[in-house]
């Protein structure tokens, strides 16, 4: 699956995916493990994502922000928080933070 930003959107964003049975998984990763440029009407990170079948249905949190986040640090509140049903008002993250959740079937 691809996931295009829409006009509007904070300039920077992290992808996750909580799967049905648990696992988390942080979609988006650089070298620098911080959030990506994610300009609008362009596909996050120029990639496709994946998510195995196996995992079955996946909720997929697009977290955009108005400045750059350590993705392990999100990462990590997100694993604690240990819900799939969280906003990013539950995130500790400096500046202004939105987020998109979408549910996936594989």
């Amino acid at each position: 699956m691809e996931l295009v930003p829409k006009e509007g959107s904070p300039p920077y964003c992290l992808v996750y995916s909580i799967a049905e049975r648990g696992t988390i998984r942080q979609l988006t990763m650089n070298e620098a493990n911080e959030s990506f440029d994610c300009p609008p009407g362009e596909a996050i990170g120029h990639t496709s994502f994946r998510i195995p079948k196996a995992e079955g249905k996946a909720r997929i949190f697009v977290i955009f922000s108005d400045q750059k986040l350590a993705a392990t640090t999100v990462a990590a509140q997100i694993n604690d928080l240990g819900t799939p049903n969280f906003s990013t008002l539950d995130l500790r993250v400096p500046g202004k933070a939105v987020s998109d959740v979408i549910e996936y079937t594989p």
